[in-house]
């Protein structure tokens, strides 16, 4: 489990593009855990890039794997999106 890497108070799409680009840098990790049958798990926290409604959905939508999963109340937000 970890945060997210990336610049902070950002929205709109400004927010957008630097979750997408988090998420392309997370892909080789995702497929590695794939291959294991392991999951990564991203925490959302205030003051960082994965902290508002908008960009957990983002972040969930673009990285849809079963062994990708966000934690604490992403989760509800997951499920509602169909990703777990």
């Amino acid at each position: 489990m970890c945060g997210s890497k990336g610049p902070k108070d950002l929205a709109g799409e400004e927010l957008r593009a630097a979750v997408a680009e988090f998420a392309e840098a997370l892909k080789p990790h995702i497929a590695a855990a794939e291959k294991h049958g392991i999951r990564i798990s991203i925490e959302n926290h205030g003051n960082a890039l994965i902290e508002t409604p908008d960009s957990m959905k983002w972040f969930i939508e673009y990285t849809r794997s079963p062994h990708h999963q966000t934690t604490g109340n992403n989760n509800r937000l997951a499920s509602h999106l169909g990703r777990i």
